[in-house]
């Protein structure tokens, strides 16, 4: 299968030093204590002694808080029913770790430090030392909208989001991942011999459109640097998978990859482009070659759901996970949840995904 790739080539020309320029501000943004680079694969139990299934919780998209037109909290029932309903039922369950597919704030909210620091710590204490949290849009790529109390650069806000997610504790040192340097956003673990990894991929069709603050070329430019960081991330996950004889793999990003867009982007076609095309074909090949199951975990659509989305690929699975809807009035009850998910690959269904708080399986169709 001929695939195209995103690559990050620096050649001469100004355009050129442009992307140089980008690796140089993306190397000052590392956060202090960002491990190097993992050459060898991380170490994982051996695969053929296990057969045990494996449980993990996944959301994201919450919560969503409602914002006044003077910029502040008007409300907070998502909040409420975070607290009361969702971490309860998350306690109750006992995953072994949890991930968290981004958005931690609406797109309606200023992207204040402040209120960064409070969605990060609420999302650290749905299981101290066992979460991986993975950037959606709303963060950082949505910052900068012109509706905004406080419209504020995104890749200025990237920077800080990097700065208060990843270089303070390690919010999933129980789980010892393996970090990208430059990404650390990036990260691989293993559990049970089933290998896991986060990739920054995000809506706004992963960051190429609505940009309103930033010099266009260079977050353009960024944007290249992340995509070629997650191929070179994707590469090193299925490489380790098949040396290791993993019993399955688990990735997670926020966007839902799985709606076209269009054509792919090129050189000349940077915007009006569908920026997730990449990865589909990249999924595809790569679960084909592995030959074991693959699931995909997102948020960023509400039709939630746990199928198999894409022709050629039969043993790649996606879990459209909960969170990012929430219907209004007390007789609905919402549909702010989380997913257990049940990770058991040498079964005939090797991934099964139902809700924490309602009981209920998430749907087998979107």
């Amino acid at each position: 299968m001929s695939r195209h790739r995103p690559t990050c080539r620096v050649s001469g020309g100004p355009f050129g030093l442009l992307v140089l320029a980008v690796f140089v501000l993306a190397a000052l943004c590392v956060p202090a204590g960002t491990p190097p680079a993992a050459q060898e694969p991380a170490a994982q139990e051996p695969a053929a002694q296990e057969t045990k299934p494996l449980s993990f919780a996944a959301l994201g998209d919450m919560p969503y808080l409602r914002w006044g037109a003077d910029g502040k909290i008007s409300d907070d029932e998502q909040g409420r029913v975070l607290v009361r309903r969702v971490i309860p039922a998350l306690k109750a369950a006992k995953p072994t770790f949890v991930l968290h597919y981004g958005d931690i704030k609406s797109g309606g909210g200023s992207c204040t430090d402040t209120l960064l620091e409070d969605r990060l710590a609420q999302v650290r204490a749905l299981s101290p030392g066992r979460v991986i949290y993975t950037p959606g849009d709303n963060e950082w790529t949505d910052c900068d909208r012109h509706g905004l109390f406080k419209p504020m650069a995104e890749l200025e806000r990237l920077q800080t989001l990097r700065r208060l997610a990843y270089g303070q504790e390690e919010m999933a040192a129980e789980l010892k991942p393996v970090r990208q340097p430059l990404y650390p956003e990036n990260a691989r673990w293993a559990r049970d011999g089933i290998l896991f990894a986060s990739l920054h991929v995000v809506g706004t069709n992963n960051g190429r459109v609505q940009i309103e603050r930033d010099d266009k070329r260079m977050a353009l430019a960024q944007v290249d640097a992340r995509d070629a960081a997650n191929a070179a991330w994707l590469d090193l996950l299925f490489a380790e998978a098949a040396a290791s004889d993993a019993r399955a793999v688990v990735i997670v990003f926020q966007a839902d990859i799985f709606a076209r867009r269009g054509m792919r982007c090129t050189a000349l076609s940077r915007e009006a482009c569908d920026g997730h095309a990449w990865l589909r074909d990249e999924l595809v090949a790569k679960s084909v070659d592995f030959g074991k199951p693959v699931l995909v975990i997102h948020g960023d659509t509400d039709s939630h759901c746990l199928d198999r989305p894409l022709d050629g690929a039969p043993r790649l699975w996606r879990l459209n996970g909960p969170g990012d809807r929430w219907e209004e009035g007390p007789a609905s009850g919402g549909l702010l949840d989380a997913a257990l998910v049940t990770a058991q690959p040498e079964a005939s269904a090797p991934f099964a995904a139902r809700y924490v708080v309602s009981g209920e399986d998430v749907p087998s169709h979107c």
